[in-house]
């Protein structure tokens, strides 16, 4: 992949919560053009479970060095069926026959899962003890320098986070 001069990119959900697999990243290249028309190469990045605690924190990860990289990952939820056929590798996201799996739905700010404590833990299916995990496992991929957007992540509100949630459980 390119030094991201070139690459954009969507983490793609749904608002179903109990899919197995309901959220990739998908990262678009310009590798070129015809004329005056870009010609782009896609990566999907695994599917994971949006709302399993460890994933999450995964993807804040992957979304935080993108960032840091110039290459900007947008938040999009879309319906079950657009994901599907995302997903399921037969169907590019923008294609002349059918209308882009990436319209209508929700816009939101992924990089926020990487620099908003309460965005990270929101929606965690296994409760405080989830979210305290997921905070935990921010605070040390961020001692290994994988949660820096680049854009200045506080990591003293994570740890504030932290003590309430630990707060909250005594």
């Amino acid at each position: 992949i390119s030094s991201g001069k070139n690459l954009t990119g969507w983490l793609v959900n749904t608002n179903t919560l109990f899919n197995d697999d309901h959220s990739l990243i998908l990262l678009q290249e310009e590798i070129g053009a015809i004329g005056d028309k870009p010609i782009y190469r896609y990566y999907f990045c695994e599917q994971l479970r949006f709302n399993y605690w460890k994933c999450r924190v995964d993807i804040a990860a992957c979304v935080a060095q993108a960032w840091k990289r110039n290459s900007y990952i947008h938040g999009k939820t879309i319906t079950t069926d657009k994901f599907s056929k995302l997903s399921s590798l037969e169907h590019f996201p923008f294609s002349l026959d059918e209308s882009s799996l990436l319209s209508g739905g929700m816009r939101w700010e992924a990089d926020m899962l990487a620099e908003v404590p309460d965005r990270l833990v929101e929606g965690v299916l296994e409760g405080k003890f989830g979210q305290e995990l997921a905070i935990k496992r921010w605070l040390d991929y961020d001692n290994k320098g994988l949660m820096n957007t680049g854009y200045g992540t506080d990591r003293k509100a994570f740890e504030k986070t932290l003590k309430n949630l630990c707060a909250d459980v005594e």
